[in-house]
């Protein structure tokens, strides 16, 4: 799998067939490199651009929201679990190598983004893996907490206490949001990461971008 980090044409360029010789360009150099599947994002307004994608053969896959939370909260939105869980604290690459690890989300979401990041896995006490988060927190040159990223955070599929590991592990990364910060999530899928969009939907996020995640077999 291959991600398109970017492609952009000049305005005075536009509408003249640059686009699609770009596109199609980096379709062939994939084919060459053995590439079988080939990514990208789009705003979701920009239909001139989600339309030429679509005519090189790439299909919506999912639709991405990017959510923030600014500021700290007189209320910890976090609820209280009935359930006690065990935490490993790891690097995001240990993450990637989970069973489960949701590498069809987007390249910014993926662990490779995660520079200097942080990690945990959650499990019971069994030793069973039941959930992971992993995140980035950026300091001042003073050392101030200023944000935090989170770039997944994801229960095992077709557990019965999902929502609880949900919550629970976002009061891992967050603590009691009560730090005035910038919190943001960036290119959540609505459907493939439906459980923990709703969750962090009600506890203030609020979304402030919108793109279509396209995918292509080669």
């Amino acid at each position: 799998m291959l991600w398109n980090g970017g492609t952009g044409v000049a305005k005075e360029y536009r509408s003249k067939g640059v686009g699609k010789i770009l596109i199609e360009s980096t379709l062939s150099i994939l084919k060459e490199e053995g590439v079988d599947l080939a990514t990208l994002e789009a705003i979701s307004n920009n239909t001139k651009a989600i339309s030429l994608y679509k005519n090189m053969g790439y299909l919506i896959y999912d639709n991405l929201e990017y959510l923030t939370l600014k500021g700290k909260l007189l209320q910890n939105p976090i609820k209280d679990s009935n359930r006690k869980y065990n935490v490993e604290r790891v690097a995001p690459q240990q993450i990637g190598q989970l069973l489960f690890y949701k590498t069809m989300n987007p390249w910014q979401t993926q662990w490779q983004s995660a520079k200097n990041g942080e990690g945990i896995i959650v499990k019971d006490d069994s030793g069973n893996e039941l959930g992971y988060a992993y995140y980035q927190k950026i300091f001042n040159s003073q050392g101030r907490h200023l944000s935090t990223i989170l770039f997944q955070c994801e229960s095992k599929p077709d557990l019965t206490d999902s929502e609880e590991i949900v919550y629970f592990m976002l009061g891992e990364v967050f603590g009691d949001f009560k730090d005035d910060i910038i919190r943001t999530i960036p290119n959540l899928p609505i459907t493939k990461s439906e459980l923990p969009l709703t969750i962090l939907k009600q506890i203030g996020f609020q979304t402030i971008a919108q793109q279509v995640y396209m995918t292509k077999e080669m």
